[in-house]
């Protein structure tokens, strides 16, 4: 009987500008981290199947056998290579670890991520799914829009003027659009560089799925939580517009 086990001790190293990419590991126990020049090393005891798969999805990321003296053989090999550099170790959760900082929308944190948003080599027909536009003109559409085009629909409102509407179809209003994954939002035409999926970003930044947090072109977000957000519809809209004075 062929039982499969995960006793070998591993390492990776992982470019810098990839090292975001692995923030899937964030949570995890058996994992430690460090910062050397370039790259950002990562170790553990033992590599399971599940955890060489995360590894998998870093760009760049070179996967090594750790032995007991430090040597690392590249995953595959037979032949050790180098040593592991002696570095100072921590957590996951304590390398991942973004501040926030105040927002303009209440209960949100705004500030500068580790990924960089640029515009797609070639963009994708994705459907936007969610639109930022002004209270007044959110509340106007509401206003006489037929209750089936607002059933799909949610909001939240800033009080800064500006109206969040998550959902599909959005309405044909003046605004700026966004694609929504898994609650992380991008610019439509825009993708994270480097590369990564929606649930490494929301294990970066600590939120949920029914949150969402939108990203703009420089790189900036916007966490809007999941309570900030209403059924659509038109009393909903008036109710808004009023209570902000009508901005």
């Amino acid at each position: 009987m062929n039982i499969e086990t995960a006793t070998t001790a591993w390492a990776a190293r992982v470019p810098r500008e990839a090292a975001a990419a692995a923030a899937a590991l964030r949570l995890r126990d058996d994992v430690l981290v460090a910062e050397a020049g370039d790259h950002v090393w990562f170790r553990g005891p033992a590599l399971s199947a599940a955890l060489e798969l995360e590894l998998r999805k870093i760009p760049g990321a070179e996967r090594f056998d750790l032995g007991d003296d430090g040597s690392l053989t590249p995953h595959g090999a037979r032949v050790p290579t180098a040593s592991l550099p002696e570095l100072p170790w921590q957590r996951p959760d304590a390398f991942f670890r973004v501040t926030p900082q105040p927002a303009a929308l209440p209960g949100k944190v705004s500030t500068r991520a580790t990924l960089r948003v640029v515009r797609e080599p070639a963009a994708r027909e994705r459907e936007a799914t969610v639109l930022v536009t002004s209270h007044s003109t959110w509340a106007q559409y509401a206003s006489t829009a037929p209750q089936v085009r607002l059933r799909a629909l949610r909001f939240a409102a800033s009080a800064d003027g500006r109206v969040l509407v998550r959902g599909t179809p959005l309405p044909p209003l003046a605004g700026r659009r966004y694609v929504e994954q898994d609650g992380v939002a991008l610019p439509a035409g825009y993708a994270f560089s480097p590369a990564i999926d929606a649930a490494s970003v929301r294990a970066l930044l600590g939120t949920d799925a029914p949150s969402l947090v939108l990203f703009h072109e420089d790189g900036t977000y916007e966490r809007i939580d999941a309570t900030e957000f209403v059924a659509a519809s038109r009393s909903a809209a008036r109710t808004t517009w009023e209570s902000s004075g009508g901005m």
